[in-house]
């Protein structure tokens, strides 16, 4: 497989994670321990928030540590999302 097509799969798979991913998911979608991703974490390599005393990962965050393109595939499902959620608290 060339490059051109490993890049293609990796926008695919990335596209089609969750707008927020936690640190076992990201973990176990990278095939690495969940510690080598808070060492990304601490590190400043993956980006990362803490809301509630969670850590989220943001998919365009995954995107950029894979050196992936912050395209409209990626992120589509956030943008989406963010209005349901927007539509949902106006009520």
């Amino acid at each position: 497989m060339d490059k051109a097509a490993d890049r293609s799969w990796a926008e695919t798979a990335v596209a089609e994670l969750p707008p927020m991913v936690s640190v076992d998911g990201l973990a176990e979608f990278l095939g690495v321990s969940r510690s080598t991703v808070l060492r990304g974490i601490d590190r400043g390599l993956i980006a990362a928030f803490k809301p509630e005393g969670r850590i989220r990962i943001p998919r365009a965050a995954v995107a950029a540590y894979l050196g992936l393109p912050i395209n409209r595939a990626v992120m589509s499902g956030a943008i989406k999302r963010y209005a349901e959620t927007a539509r949902r608290e106006a009520k």
